[in-house]
């Protein structure tokens, strides 16, 4: 089980299992409507704040990587030393981002138009 501050849910059932082998079934956009995860990180004035990326998106990072709070916490921490002079909201914007195209790197990972 795969627990969020705000959110619990387990990403097994994307797995199927077949011959003994388990297999990722494919995840889209579409699987989740307009659900979204949040992670909480400390910015640059050691505030809490919080990044919210969609659901598809935080499930496969999930899987893909191993702390997923502290890979949000390091990409912030990269953003701020990068490009200081962006406000709040584009310092977030450049992390959620990152974290999309991180996710879509998941081999389950099914673009929109190959749903069509």
């Amino acid at each position: 089980m795969i627990t969020q501050e705000t959110t619990s849910y387990s990403i097994t059932d994307k797995y199927t299992e077949s011959s003994g082998i388990k297999k990722v079934r494919s995840m889209g956009i579409s699987d989740y409507s307009d659900e979204k995860t949040l992670y909480t990180i400390t910015d640059e004035h050691r505030e809490k704040s919080t990044i919210t990326v969609e659901k598809w998106a935080a499930d496969l990072l999930q899987d893909r990587l191993t702390d997923v709070h502290a890979w949000f916490q390091e990409i912030f921490k990269f953003v701020c030393e990068k490009k200081p002079h962006l406000g709040r909201v584009q310092k977030g914007n450049v992390v959620r981002n990152i974290a999309y195209r991180e996710a879509k790197k998941h081999p389950a990972y099914v673009p929109l138009a190959n749903l069509l």
